[in-house]
């Protein structure tokens, strides 16, 4: 069992302290005995990881379960239950939920504090912190709210709610865990708490029950479990077409937010403020892949609520496309007349964009979709919106999709939209064998303008098409990090291994030979297909442990040229390969 990562630096050095020391308080150096009553708690951090994997138990409060943490009920004054250690199968973790299956607790108010041991801003080299999240059940009257305090209790007399902070939510689905990514406490003090927030109504499936592990600080946020964290999808402002069509037939779990899986696109939920349980989102049905807007609610919790969700694509780059229009397929079902669909062209990828005009195009409803009269079916079929020009509308803009609607029990229409095209004529949607040609989503690559793996080694971060021969991989188990190519060649099989064991990478050179790991690109294999098609049949196809016979073979890689590991020159994030002879 893997203990905490605890390096207490800092205030712990200086008083002589152990983590779990009752000796009492000292000043916190640099505070010139200031703040919190001129002492500091036994527990100061600059650089850690909270796995807790010291859980040994359920239920066991995080008070009780780890030195510096604290808890706080704010309410209800009648009731302990509070942040507490969870178990399923193998994991472990911190969960607050106010759901009770005797009902006992029904009609009570729970909000409920939890607060991390006091982090040393001023002297950690590395000011961050992160952690994962998921949740299941999902209620609207439940939240998750996360903070920075002066003082670890809810009145703290400085307390920022950290408004956008990536918390899972019901858009995720059940029990997935979501990583928040670094988030940064430059400017937030010297030494800082930071605080969840769960609030919920008791009773029986009355709340939604939110989950916390692996929070860490003073260091960049790694893979769940530990390891690399993979790769996040582009920041969309970098991603700009010219010619290029959306099928979204990489969509691997449908109600996944359309900007969790598809990079360059965004969402804004424009109302209701807060949220964020309604998204332009992934579905499927039987063989069919696409995005769809809905906001009803079997259970009517969200009755009486107008929902205003926007879904905008990512820049398209209208001065170089040699074909100026776009277009997409749309589909309805369950047709009220309080809901609508509305298409924008904007010069920026949000609701409150400068420049913003409103398109006449050909959207599904009830005197065009072709299924209209067949009650058998629910969903009315796609109708093909056309080629719509965008001459003269800017030389980059954003398409954006606007649904609204009311909440509510069978209150809203659902709109889906497919195959979004940009650059090229539309063509007929693909219905199985109903016919329909699918066209690739990227044009095929230009191998021969791949680079060198020497050139490549040269370049800084960006995407980047490299030749070299496969030389090696890395082994499995290997460390999650490495300072430089040095400290991973005990961690290597090359070409005279025979047998290999590395799934996740190989190595490639420009000579087939080579031995010389400084000459060496990595290529990462198992990049996720839901956020990088392009990677698809990499593990199953190249990588050595499943094909030795792949060593001097030549491997032609389109990704982003970057570290991986920490320390190893590499590319990853990849969008196209092949494999030679």
């Amino acid at each position: 069992m893997r203990k905490f990562a605890w390096i207490f630096m800092a205030a712990m050095t200086v008083a002589g302290l152990t983590a779990c020391s009752n000796v009492e308080d000292e000043p916190l150096p640099g505070l010139g005995g200031g703040g919190n009553g001129g002492t500091t708690p036994s527990v100061v951090i600059t650089d850690t990881i909270y796995t807790f994997d010291n859980i040994e138990a359920q239920y066991t409060p995080i008070n009780e379960l780890c030195p510096g943490w604290t808890h706080e009920i704010v309410s209800p004054s009648d009731d302990d239950r509070t942040w507490q250690s969870g178990i399923y199968q193998s994991e472990k973790y911190i969960q607050a939920t106010a759901h009770d299956k005797s009902d006992k607790n029904a009609g009570k108010t729970y909000d409920l504090w939890m607060f991390s041991p006091a982090l040393n801003v001023k002297d950690a080299p590395n000011k961050v912190f992160s952690f994962y999240s998921e949740g299941a059940f999902w209620k609207n009257t439940s939240s998750l709210e996360v903070y920075v305090l002066n003082e670890p209790k809810s009145t703290a007399s400085a307390k920022e709610l950290l408004s956008n902070v990536r918390i899972a939510t019901e858009a995720d689905g059940q029990y997935k865990w979501i990583a928040s990514g670094d988030i940064s406490l430059e400017g937030k003090g010297d030494t800082v708490y930071v605080a969840f927030r769960y609030q919920g109504q008791g009773g029986a499936s009355n709340s939604t029950t939110y989950r916390i592990d692996d929070f860490a600080f003073g260091r960049a946020q790694g893979a769940k479990g530990g390891g690399d964290l993979p790769d996040p999808l582009p920041d969309p402002s970098t991603v700009m077409l010219t010619d290029t069509i959306y099928t979204f037939d990489n969509i691997a779990n449908p109600n996944q937010a359309i900007n969790t899986w598809c990079a360059g696109w965004v969402h804004e939920v424009v109302s209701p403020a807060g949220d964020n349980g309604y998204a332009w989102e992934s579905k499927t049905f039987q063989e069919e892949k696409y995005v769809a807007a809905s906001v009803h609610d079997s259970s009517n919790g969200n009755a009486g609520k107008t929902y205003d969700l926007w879904m905008i694509s990512p820049a398209l780059n209208v001065k170089d496309a040699a074909n100026k229009v776009f277009s997409f397929y749309s589909e309805y079902a369950f047709w009220t007349e309080s809901s609508s669909l509305e298409i924008y062209v904007l010069n920026e990828p949000k609701s409150t964009a400068s420049s913003k005009e409103k398109l006449n195009v050909k959207i599904a409803n009830p005197e065009n979709s072709p299924l209209v009269n067949n009650d058998k079916e629910t969903y009315k079929g796609w109708v093909a919106s056309g080629d719509i020009s965008l001459e003269g509308k800017g030389d980059v803009v954003y398409i954006g999709f606007r649904y609204q609607a009311q909440g509510g029990k069978s209150n809203s229409t659902t709109y889906c939209i497919d195959d979004f095209a940009f650059g090229r004529a539309q063509v007929e949607h693909y219905m199985g064998e109903s016919g329909g040609d699918t066209p690739e989503p990227t044009p095929d690559v230009d191998w021969s303008k791949a680079i060198s793996v020497a050139e490549a080694l040269t370049l800084g971060e960006e995407v980047a098409m490299v030749k070299g021969y496969i030389v090696g991989t890395l082994a499995k188990g290997c460390p999650s990090s490495f300072t430089d190519v040095t400290a991973a060649a005990n961690h290597v099989e090359m070409q005279n291994a025979g047998t290999y064991t590395g799934y996740s990478t190989v190595i490639i050179a420009d000579d087939a030979n080579e031995t010389d790991l400084t000459k060496c690109l990595w290529v990462k294999t198992n990049d996720k297909t839901s956020d990088y098609p392009g990677a698809a049949g990499m593990t199953t196809d190249i990588s050595l442990d499943k094909h030795p016979e792949n060593i001097g073979k030549v491997l032609y890689v389109q990704g982003t040229k970057r570290d991986m590991f920490t320390g190893l020159p590499g590319v990853r994030g990849i969008l196209a390969w092949k494999l030679g002879e």
